[in-house]
């Protein structure tokens, strides 16, 4: 943990909820952040604080049943201005316990992937035929296709299947990683979300979907997240 603000925050944050010092989730979010820093920017990283919300939940509630969903549809509602002219060539990862299980852009072919424009309103993926059963923690990373065939990472976020709700998740910007850094809106339309519809299938499910390739049966953490979050972090503790 390069600041000792982010992941060591998530940790005492549970902690200071778990030992009853504070009596929410937010409540010790916003000690730690006071405490640690002289800017009251602690935990600063939407999905870190959503685990922080999650423990506090389990200790309220008891622990909730873990689900399993096979995620139907995605859509963000607005365009990401990725590129000249506002346009967006959108793809994602998913990310299960750390084992990438799912590239969309592998499934449908990184050639044929959709181009959406910010007249398009929405971004709609449709995930219907693919079988993308998923359970427990829950990373999705956003990507662009680049116009050289690389890709532009976009935007990501985790969740635990344990907290789904009525099949179905939405994300605002403010509880996006990376899009909440967006405050004036140059690439995030303002209004900007994204909404997952989810089906609970039964846990066995999970040994219909395609197994991923030998070689990215990996842990991916330092790839797509940790990098990430150091930096995030680091910055944060300069400003």
């Amino acid at each position: 943990c390069k600041a000792g603000k982010g992941r060591t925050g998530l940790m005492i944050s549970a902690y200071l909820v778990h030992c009853g010092f504070a009596a929410t989730a937010l409540e010790a979010l916003h000690y730690f952040g006071n405490v640690r820093t002289a800017n009251g920017k602690g935990v600063t990283i939407p999905s870190q604080m959503r685990y922080v919300h999650y423990y506090e939940h389990m200790l309220r509630h008891g622990p909730s049943e873990i689900g399993t969903y096979r995620i139907t549809h995605i859509r963000m509602c607005g365009v990401p201005a990725m590129k000249m002219g506002g346009v967006c060539d959108p793809y994602f990862w998913v990310i299960e316990n750390n084992i990438k299980v799912f590239d969309y852009a592998e499934r449908v072919g990184k050639d044929k992937l959709e181009r959406f424009r910010a007249a398009d309103k929405f971004v709609d993926l449709d995930l219907t035929g693919h079988n993308l059963v998923v359970r427990e923690n829950i990373k999705l990373q956003f990507f662009d296709r680049g116009d050289a065939g690389g890709k532009n990472k976009m935007f990501h976020f985790w969740f635990h299947t344990a907290y789904v709700t009525n099949n179905y998740l939405r994300l605002t910007k403010g509880v996006i990683d990376k899009a909440v850094k967006d405050k004036h809106h140059r690439t995030y339309p303002k209004g900007f979300a994204v909404e997952l519809y989810l089906h609970r299938v039964d846990p066995s499910e999970l040994e219909t979907r395609d197994a991923p390739k030998k070689e990215e049966r990996v842990h991916l953490a330092d790839d797509t997240d940790t990098e990430d979050e150091m930096a995030e972090e680091g910055k944060e503790e300069e400003d």
